[in-house]
């Protein structure tokens, strides 16, 4: 008997859809090795989503008061940086 690695049971768990996993995670239980690899496909899909869902929430809330003074700060030294550079290459110039 051919034991199919992690990856190609997850592939065929993806090709499959979710619902269609839990469905048949209900109801049938055969093997202890396929069961566990479903649940850990099934964890790793919750865990994805609720990365996801906190990433979204963090960019539709916008910046943060820290990360605009932040930018505000590098634009600023940015800005200065570039001043200097010409006033330092107008007075070479002379």
């Amino acid at each position: 008997m051919v034991r199919k690695t992690r990856e190609q049971v997850w592939r065929e768990l993806d090709d499959i859809g979710e619902d269609e996993v839990r469905s048949r995670l209900s109801d049938s239980s055969d093997d202890a090795a396929d069961t566990r690899l479903v649940r850990e496909w099934l964890e790793r899909k919750e865990r994805v989503a609720s990365e996801l869902s906190a990433t979204a929430a963090g960019v539709q809330s916008g910046p943060s008061r820290g990360n605009l003074r932040l930018v505000g700060g590098v634009a600023l030294i940015a800005l200065s940086a570039a001043a200097l550079g010409y006033v330092v290459a107008r007075r070479r110039g002379r």
